[in-house]
């Protein structure tokens, strides 16, 4: 049997000690009759014992239930309950002797039926008060079963012996019937048992979970909140407990200045809207100190909704910070290529609407690579930074500044209402970045090229004007750098033919369509032949010959130049084999 069952069927029994008294009184009363009738001093020491001996009970079970939340162990209940047995059978043993000194010294038929019938009244009581102990029943069955037997013995006519058969029912039922009040009190301090420790595991299960958790009937009154929910909603204890509204709930939550006056309208239209309708769509409101609460709803079964109520402050900044991250570039906190796509779209869309005009500004260092290779890496990341900064003094809160990558920075001029305030930004750009900087101690000049596109002139896409913005900052370059260009439409024209120009000699380097031609070099002072220079010539099939000049520049952008040298070299030294030892080859 469980520890705390057992302690709690010992408690029974000591739970109400008037019965006690109460029940060797009605005895005693009787045993003063018997005394008074025969004049017999053992009946009227046993009358006088009877409520001594129920009073010593009675400040037992005082005394126990003084000491009753001391008793947490088997052990001390056991030392109780036994006490109990020897108080019990103590009062019965006397009670059956005082019944048969009765039929002894009396054969009056009242007195012996009167301490007859008070010893089995007595008994009765066994089955309603000591049910709880087997030990205690039985004992008391015997002490009163043996002397009310030895009774009936000394009676010896015929009616006292069947009165003694039909009795022997009565008892067994009490011990039946005690047996099964028992198991009744079992199942039911099991049953309190377990829903005690239910209670408490849902309880701390509840009160130790990170979110606010309220629970409202089909009325719309609060039912269940743990504790999360007073910390969230500065709501007391007593209104969080006693069946608040969802209005009194908020109302103490904005006085105590956690929700904002301003939101309780909202919050309880939405409240009474989502409990009414079983609605489960989440509801947000920022706190007066900042935070962030989530109200997600649950319906219920039979009526009536969970809310689950959770501070999001801190998964809110990380999701903004994940954002930014996205679309911003972590070096120079410029939007990146992500947000400006974004911007530009938008921004072409408001420029359609409004029949106004907008610029890309296309914007490359010049020297870049170079400092960037003889300072490094971490001096360039301070460079880009700097020229970052100097971009966004230039520009107009409704214009944007944006990093694509690498050296290359793009700037949205919207609204752009005259042309000349694209050539007026593209200027103080083109000077402001050829203007010294200090990074690191060292100086650097490293000046800047500007392509610009207009829209809707140039395009309505944002890849168009992008692509465009590019071939201008293409023929800025070309033109000697620091400058700026606006697009052309010739432009996209030579940018065309200079692709189909770099795929035409991608694919003569993969055939090996390129010859050389040898040029002698005569000794003046010999008057022979001293060595030949390798010339690289181009035949295309419909081009033509391809002029070096118009090649080489564009071997070299594309990064093919070093194949294209070494080729030469084997085609010029397996030539250079065939002639006399004294003739040389220059490759140039």
């Amino acid at each position: 049997m469980p520890k705390e069952i057992y302690i709690s069927l010992v408690g029974s029994l000591y739970q109400d000690g008037r019965t006690l008294f109460i029940g060797s009184i009605g005895v005693a009363a009787a045993a003063f009759i018997t005394a008074l009738w025969t004049k017999e001093a053992w009946l009227l020491v046993c009358a006088v014992a009877m409520p001594i001996i129920g009073y010593l009970r009675v400040l037992d079970v005082r005394r126990f239930n003084h000491r009753r939340e001391s008793i947490k162990t088997v052990e001390a209940a056991r030392v109780w309950e036994l006490r109990y047995v020897a108080g019990s059978a103590a009062t019965v043993l006397l009670i059956g002797a005082w019944c048969l000194a009765t039929f002894i010294v009396s054969h009056d038929p009242f007195l012996r039926l009167l301490s007859f019938a008070a010893t089995l009244a007595y008994l009765t009581g066994i089955s309603g008060r000591n049910f709880s102990s087997p030990t205690l029943v039985h004992t008391q069955i015997l002490g009163a079963a043996i002397p009310l037997s030895l009774a009936l013995m000394v009676a010896g006519t015929a009616y006292w012996l069947i009165l003694g058969v039909v009795i022997i029912p009565l008892l067994l039922s009490i011990k039946s019937i005690s047996a099964r009040l028992r198991r009744t009190l079992f199942d039911a301090l099991i049953s309190a048992r377990d829903v005690a420790l239910l209670a408490n595991r849902f309880d701390t299960a509840l009160n130790n979970m990170p979110l606010g958790l309220m629970m409202f009937d089909s009325d719309h009154s609060l039912v269940v909140a743990n504790h999360r929910i007073e910390g969230l909603f500065g709501a007391s204890p007593d209104t969080s407990r006693r069946g608040a509204s969802v209005k009194a709930l908020l109302d103490e939550s904005a006085r105590a200045q956690r929700v904002a006056e301003a939101d309780v309208h909202r919050l309880t239209t939405g409240f009474e809207e989502r409990l009414s309708r079983r609605i489960e769509t989440p509801l947000t409101t920022t706190t007066e100190d900042g935070r962030s609460l989530s109200f997600t709803f649950e319906a219920m079964n039979g009526g009536g909704s969970v809310v689950l109520v959770e501070d999001v402050t801190e998964r809110r900044a990380a999701e903004a910070a994940i954002r930014h991250l996205a679309r911003y570039d972590p070096l120079t906190k410029l939007p990146n290529r992500t947000y400006f796509r974004e911007e530009i779209m938008r921004v072409l869309v408001h420029t359609r609407e409004k029949h106004e005009r907008c610029a890309i500004l296309f914007i490359d260092l010049d020297q870049f690579k170079q400092v960037n290779d003889t300072l490094g890496h971490s001096q360039g990341d301070e460079l880009l930074c700097a020229v970052a900064d100097r971009l966004r003094t230039v520009v107009r809160d409704t214009d944007l500044v944006a990093r694509l990558g690498g050296d290359e920075f793009v700037i949205v001029q919207s609204p752009m209402r005259r042309a000349d305030q694209a050539t007026g930004l593209a200027k103080r750009i083109v000077n402001l970045l050829n203007d010294t900087f200090d990074v690191d101690g060292h100086q650097v000049i490293i000046g800047a090229s500007v392509g610009i596109a207009i829209a809707p002139r140039d395009g309505i896409d944002a890849d168009t004007l992008l692509k465009n913005a590019d071939m201008a900052l293409y023929r800025a370059k070309a033109d000697g750098r620091g400058t700026w260009r606006f697009f052309e439409k010739d432009m996209d024209v030579e940018a065309q033919a200079r692709r189909n120009l770099e795929l035409d000699l991608r694919n003569a380097l993969a055939v090996g369509a390129f010859d050389l031609y040898f040029q002698p070099l005569v000794s003046l002072r010999t008057q022979r032949i001293a060595s030949f220079e390798a010339l690289l010539r181009w035949s295309h099939p419909l081009r033509g010959m391809v002029s070096p000049a118009d090649f080489i520049p564009v071997a070299e952008e594309m990064g093919i130049i070093v194949e294209i040298g070494n080729l030469v070299l084997q085609k010029a030294c397996l030539e250079c084999m065939k002639w006399p030892d004294e003739v040389h080859v220059a490759v140039n």
